[in-house]
């Protein structure tokens, strides 16, 4: 019971309040720092691009640009990592 408050806790509202990054200790190294990273790039991005550059439709257009293909690329590499791992049958 105690160990569920705490997943709740991390998982629900930790995540409400940092825009959905939470630490999974079920997950690797790597994929957690990789998910962080993403994170912090997808929160300080806009406030960059707002504190450094005159704000116009041409740069927002770009912002909006660099998302998308940030998003295909992750979309493209999930695509052809479970078309390459997902070849057979679940065995439990």
């Amino acid at each position: 019971m105690g160990s569920h408050i705490i997943d709740i806790l991390l998982q629900g509202i930790w995540a409400s309040l940092t825009g959905g990054w939470f630490f999974d200790p079920n997950l690797g190294i790597f994929c957690n720092t990789f998910h962080f990273y993403l994170w912090m790039f997808l929160l300080a991005f806009p406030l960059i691009i707002h504190l450094t550059l005159e704000s116009s439709i041409g740069i927002w257009a770009i912002y909006c640009g660099v998302v998308a293909v940030l998003f295909s690329v992750l979309k493209f590499v999930n695509y052809h990592l479970h078309r390459m791992y997902d070849t057979g049958e679940l065995i439990q």
